[in-house]
């Protein structure tokens, strides 16, 4: 696109494309170094945004993603979140759901894999992951557990 501004305007000027390299953290020239693994790169930059996620967790101390756990009472809700927050989870235990954070997507969904695996959550258990914008109560000192319950 630059190059047709350019050609319109009777201006001749070098153009060059860079693109930036989340594996090798710089700028690279795309004429010099088309990238040879596509995958490689995606999964580069894969990393690179949950690491993004991460950081903006620590940084805000709130989580980025929930794992929402929909459990048949709230007895089942008490016992996994004490084995959550054992573990070092943050979690919000209410009537019969559980509220439980986590610093970035990977986590997330790596977490309710465990749980759908996990004897502690019973066959009717539903699990949901998503992405958190904006949840002020994880640090308005409500009802967040972290360590025990």
């Amino acid at each position: 696109m630059a190059r047709e501004v350019l050609a319109r305007h009777d201006v001749s000027a070098p153009v060059r494309t860079e693109f930036w390299s989340p594996r090798d953290q710089e700028w690279r020239d795309a004429a010099d170094e088309p990238s040879a693994d596509p995958v490689a790169e995606r999964q580069a930059l894969h990393e690179a945004r949950q690491e993004r996620e991460r950081q903006a967790s620590l940084t805000s101390g709130r989580p980025a993603w929930e794992v929402w756990a929909e459990l048949p009472s709230h007895h089942d809700v008490v016992r996994l979140a004490g084995h959550l927050a054992a573990q070092g989870w943050p979690v919000r235990p209410h009537r019969r759901h559980l509220i439980v954070g986590a610093a970035c997507g990977d986590d997330a969904k790596s977490l309710a894999r465990e749980l759908t695996g996990d004897d502690r959550a019973d066959a009717y258990a539903a699990f949901r992951v998503r992405r958190v914008e904006i949840y002020p109560s994880w640090t308005d000192g409500g009802a967040f557990l972290a360590g025990g319950v």
